[in-house]
C-alpha cells in the first residue's frame, strides 16, 4: 500500500487537487512501467491510501495480458474475496477455469477443423482490407498527451449486465455455414 501524505515530495499543500495530481502522476508511472511487453512486468496493482477513509485500487495491465472484460471479471473476484474477508465470511470458490485449462482449450481449438474454418472465413472476409497501420498509443489518444490517464466509469443496468453475461456464456458462431444457431433476440 502506498500512502499519500501532506509534505510528501510532489504532494503539494494537501487539498483534493494536490491529492488527485499526485495519484494521477503515480498511476501514469505505473502504466508506463507495464507498457513494454518485454519489460520486467506486464501488470501492476497498487492500493493507494488517500486518507483515513478513502482508498484507490489501481490496476494496470499491458494490453497483451488482459482485455477489458477479463479485467472486470478479475476486479469482481477481488471485490467478492475482499468483501467476504471484511465480513468474516469464507469467500466463494471461483467459477473461472485455471490458466492451464484455458491454454489447453486454446491448444485444442487451434488444432481443430473449426479453427481452420474460422481462419478461412476471417481471411476471406477481410482480404480486401488494407494493411493495418500501427495503432496509436492509448495514452496519446486520451486527449491529455503522452502519459495522460484515461478514466471512464459507467454502470450497466442489472438487466443489461445479466444479458451481457448470458451472451458471453453462449458459444455462438456468426459466419455463414456455421451450425450454431444465433441467439434469440431479446
Amino acid at each position: 500500500m502506498e500512502e499519500w501524505s501532506e509534505g510528501r515530495e510532489g504532494s503539494g499543500a494537501g487539498g483534493d487537487d494536490d491529492r488527485r495530481t499526485w495519484l494521477e502522476s503515480r498511476m501514469r508511472e505505473e502504466l508506463a512501467a507495464v507498457e513494454n511487453p518485454l519489460a520486467d512486468r506486464l501488470y501492476s496493482f497498487v492500493l493507494f491510501r488517500l486518507d483515513a477513509e478513502r482508498y484507490c485500487w489501481f490496476q494496470g495491465y499491458n494490453h497483451l495480458l488482459l482485455d477489458g472484460y477479463a479485467c472486470t471479471l478479475m476486479a469482481r473476484r477481488v471485490a467478492e474475496t475482499y468483501s467476504a474477508l471484511v465480513a468474516g465470511r469464507e469467500f466463494p470458490e471461483s467459477d473461472h477455469i485455471s490458466l492451464r485449462e484455458t491454454f489447453a482449450e486454446e491448444a485444442a481449438y487451434r488444432g481443430s477443423a473449426e479453427f481452420a474454418e474460422d481462419r478461412r472465413y476471417l481471411c476471406d472476409r477481410f482480404a480486401d482490407r488494407p494493411e493495418m497501420a500501427e495503432a496509436a498509443r492509448l495514452s496519446t489518444v486520451s486527449g491529455g498527451g503522452a502519459g495522460a490517464v484515461l478514466r471512464v466509469t459507467d454502470t450497466l443496468a442489472p438487466d443489461a449486465a445479466d444479458a451481457l453475461r448470458a451472451a458471453a456464456d453462449e458459444p455462438v458462431c456468426r459466419h455463414p455455414g456455421c451450425s450454431s444457431p444465433p441467439p434469440a433476440p431479446s
